[in-house]
């Protein structure tokens, strides 16, 4: 019982995550964009964004490339959505600054483990 409840739950989120990267595929290249340049407006993707998040789905290969784990990829892309949802200016200096400085800081962590930790 316990296992087909398992494996129906596993198919649950297996469903919930194709559904998810199926509405994000027109944003990739916009997403791909904001983490490049930092300006992309990534609004109209949030939806598929927070249902990426919210099933656990893996993220697509192009922004994987880019060097942040799928826990940042997760939280800037959050946090932009968030400041949208919550009515502040995600085109502001102050976001942008905010985004920038997260991106940095994640960027220096990984060349920081890549250093100390490098592939074998």
């Amino acid at each position: 019982m316990a296992q087909a409840t398992a494996a129906r739950n596993l198919a649950d989120q297996a469903t919930d995550c194709v559904k998810a990267l199926g509405e994000f595929v027109s944003c990739k290249n916009l997403t791909v964009q904001f983490f490049l340049i930092g300006k992309a407006d990534i609004a109209n993707c949030c939806r598929a964004i927070d249902d990426i998040i919210k099933s656990k789905c893996n993220w697509p290969a192009p922004l994987i490339s880019l060097g942040y784990t799928p826990e940042q990829i997760s939280n800037m892309l959050k946090a932009y959505c968030d400041a949208i949802a919550s009515s502040l200016c995600p085109d502001s200096i102050n976001f942008r600054q905010k985004l920038m400085e997260l991106m940095l800081i994640s960027f220096q962590r990984f060349c920081y483990s890549y250093i100390i930790n490098p592939p074998q």
